[in-house]
């Protein structure tokens, strides 16, 4: 599990499981996520924030059968890569 939190959460995020945490500040996110997972491309992504460029990032860091759920900026949606291609 793979997690974005600031450098103060991280002992917290940890304990709940993360293998590996990202300072959303001093990354570009969808970048660092192509290069680094990209061979090994994510089921899901989980985004509480709702940040519009990681969405259009993740082509690169998430499987085409996967589910991108983004619960940010009040709003509550569900779709897949392939689902994303007909909108």
């Amino acid at each position: 599990m793979v997690t974005t939190s600031s450098p103060s959460s991280d002992s917290l995020v940890s304990t709940l499981g993360a293998d590996e945490m990202i300072d959303y500040h001093s990354v570009d996110l969808p970048k660092h996520l192509a290069e680094k997972y990209g061979g090994a491309k994510f089921d899901l992504v989980f985004d509480t924030i709702g940040v519009k460029s990681v969405w259009e990032g993740s082509e690169g860091f998430l499987k085409p059968e996967g589910q991108y759920l983004d619960i940010g900026e009040s709003r509550l949606r569900l779709c897949s890569r392939s689902q994303a291609k007909h909108h």
